[in-house]
């Protein structure tokens, strides 16, 4: 017998998408602070030139309104690629 395929919510799709987008934005601003430029950024996220600056800029933005990140998430890049450590504020890695 077939089970039905549950559909996420409105809530639950917004909710997925919006944390997708502050992990891109966190890898932009970090490859940004690398030394990468926009270029390069789009090319390794997948986006255009366009959607990466705007990736940085909402990501500066954010930080200097101390709304960035609510789980204190620090960047590092590392040799093999780009890593994410998500750290507590205050706390060191």
């Amino acid at each position: 017998m077939h089970g039905r395929i549950a559909i996420p919510s409105s809530a639950e799709r917004r909710i997925r998408r919006e944390a997708r987008s502050a992990t891109l934005r966190e890898r932009a601003l970090a490859l940004r602070q690398a030394g990468w430029t926009l270029a390069n950024i789009g090319q390794a996220l997948g986006v255009s030139t366009t959607r990466a600056f705007q990736m940085v800029r909402k990501a500066e933005r954010l930080i200097s309104k101390g709304e960035a990140a609510p789980d204190g998430a620090a960047a590092c890049i590392s040799r093999g690629g780009l890593q994410v450590q998500r750290t507590r504020v205050g706390h060191e890695p």
